[in-house]
């Protein structure tokens, strides 16, 4: 919590209230008529009102208001105020303006009443605001600062107020500001612009964090932010070490998506753990372009991220969760739902990432391990999504472990589409969605000679633009393209370096719970495959790519062809039953 008397600056903005008040001018005192005040005192919730009609200055208002300790009602529209300084009891309420100068100051306390009745203090012009006090003992409130929370008033500058009066001034003596919290009550809150919680312009070197900032919603169900954006920003962009994010919902309404909903970079001076936390919170792509939570994107360090019951949905062209650089460590999951998404959670090259428990469902893929990294699902539940896990890193290692991981069921319907294609090329466009990474797929007349081409998509740009291997052989025009069903649709499509490590998992489905070859080493110990799978483990005469590395079976029992049909991996196989 900040201490009490500590300042902070807010944005240069227009100050405008937005909503009208209703005053009582029917009686006035003498000794307000000798002072100049032709308003009455009027009580409000309990406060005394002075109104600035009247005065040649704001300031002269100001004073006035101030010595008969009254609380200043602003309904004229004050252009060009050059300097405004208002004790400390006094603030400000109604529907007028104020428009400081270029370079001025204005010294008020943080208003006291939210809602309607409070004075918007969040568009101060060219000028800045300065608030003397705090009151907020239970965080610093977006409605205070004008916020509707109808879902269609604009909302932004109220919040990112909001988050600005949560936040102290810069402290040279720890290099760091003093922050506490902001409150979101329950409410829609349409946004149009990223809200920022860094300080942009610090005059720390090199540094723009917040250390230990929260945004407190009243829940995840209650407390929802609307975003209606630019797509090429995200709705909340987070710098700073140990700070939180908890209890509320972002929703993606600008129809050519964001960024993501929301962006952690942790902290720009590299060399210690930022520590910070995203708990009960909801993200929604809403079906467009962009990701539900992204870390580290300017390569700041962002390690020790816990994410704890987050809800993500409806990224379909984008990830649920995305670390993008070496410096986003130690990322982990508590429980998370997510579920039609592009690719569930997806880790960058030589990270760490850590998924306890909870459930994805309807995804394209599950988890996608990068280059380097280490990779841990444990106690997952899964049901309908197209494949769990996909790499394609070739000879580079990863070490990806599975464990207690329930494939409930999977999806293997894809459409039959289209593409038109020239020879040798390797990456093709379709003419619909629903294909997705690692899919055997058969291209009619596009093989040597004009024959079928099977082929495996290795690689995705877009839903529809896929990278191919083999390479088209023959030019086609309009050729159909369906799933290869000569070929095992491999459910873990651990095409890297390995080890793979496969513990005590149950794989339910008819269909498509096979494991691919790899590179590298793959340990099976445990796991139970209950339908009919004529091979668990994926290798046929047609798909033998990569070949199986070195790898152990221990106790794994499957309802399937003869014990002597399980490969053999290059090591000992153990009685299976």
């Amino acid at each position: 919590m900040r201490a009490k008397g500590s300042v902070c600056l807010l944005p240069f903005f227009l100050v405008q209230s937005l909503v009208a008040q209703a005053i009582d001018f029917s009686n006035l005192d003498t000794a307000s008529r000798k002072k100049g005040i032709t308003t009455t005192p009027a009580t409000l919730d309990g406060n005394t009102f002075s109104h600035d009609t009247g005065y040649d200055t704001l300031a002269h208002a100001c004073e006035a208001a101030s010595s008969a300790g009254r609380l200043l009602v602003i309904s004229k529209a004050w252009t060009n105020v050059s300097a405004l300084n208002c004790a400390a009891n006094t603030a400000f309420f109604g529907t007028g303006t104020i428009q400081l100068a270029a370079g001025a100051i204005m010294t008020t306390p943080v208003p006291a009443i939210c809602g309607a009745q409070g004075f918007d203090v969040s568009r101060s012009g060219p000028g800045s605001v300065v608030f003397t006090t705090d009151p907020f003992n239970v965080g610093s409130n977006p409605r205070c600062f004008g916020a509707a929370g109808d879902g269609s008033h604009d909302d932004t500058l109220s919040i990112q107020a909001a988050i600005d009066a949560a936040t102290g001034p810069w402290n040279g003596a720890t290099g760091y500001p003093a922050t506490t919290f902001a409150v979101l009550p329950a409410g829609a809150y349409k946004t149009t612009a990223q809200l920022r919680v860094y300080k942009a312009g610090s005059p720390h070197p090199g540094s723009q964090c917040y250390e230990s900032f929260s945004l407190r919603g009243a829940g995840k169900a209650l407390s929802v932010i609307y975003y209606n954006g630019s797509n090429l920003t995200p709705a909340i962009r987070a710098i700073g070490a140990e700070m939180m994010f908890t209890d509320f919902s972002v929703v993606d309404r600008n129809a050519t998506g964001w960024i993501s909903g929301i962006d952690y970079d942790g902290e720009e001076l590299i060399g210690r753990s930022t520590e910070s936390t995203i708990a009960n919170v909801v993200i929604d792509c809403h079906s467009h372009a962009g990701d539900g939570i992204t870390i580290g994107r300017s390569s700041f360090q962002a390690d020790s991220l816990s994410i704890n019951h987050p809800e993500i949905r409806g990224c379909s062209s984008g990830r649920g969760v995305v670390s993008l650089n070496g410096n986003a460590l130690s990322t982990v999951l508590d429980h998370p739902v997510i579920y039609r998404t592009w690719i569930g959670v997806m880790s960058g090259t030589s990270t760490n990432v850590s998924i306890f428990g909870g459930e994805f469902d309807n995804n394209d893929v599950n988890f996608m391990p990068g280059a380097g990294s280490v990779f841990l699902v444990e106690g997952v539940r899964s049901e309908g999504s197209k494949r769990t896990m996909y790499t394609g890193v070739g000879a580079y290692g990863q070490n990806f472990t599975l464990q207690s991981y329930v494939l409930a069921s999977n999806n293997m319907n894809r459409p039959h589409t289209k593409t038109t294609t020239t020879a040798g090329a390797s990456r093709i466009e379709l003419a619909t969605a629903g294909f997705t990474f690692g899919d055997y797929i058969l291209i009619a007349g596009a093989g040597r000679n004009g024959g079928d081409l099977h082929t495996k998509i290795t690689a995705m740009s877009t839903l529809t633009s896929v990278t191919i291997n083999p390479a088209i052989a023959t030019a086609v025009s309009e050729a159909q393209v369906v799933l290869d069903e000569t070929v095992n649709q491999n459910t873990l499509e651990e095409n890297g370096g390995g080890p793979y490590v496969h513990i005590g998992n149950l794989f339910n489905p008819k269909s498509g719970a096979t494991v691919s070859g790899s590179n590298g080493p793959q340990v099976f110990i445990g796991n139970s495959w209950r339908m009919n799978i004529a091979n668990p483990f994926g290798y046929t005469a047609v798909s033998p790519t990569p070949a199986p590395g070195p790898g152990i079976l221990f106790g794994n029992w499957y309802n399937a062809s003869p014990l002597s049909a399980m490969p053999n991996f290059g090591g000992k196989s153990a009685e299976s039953k």
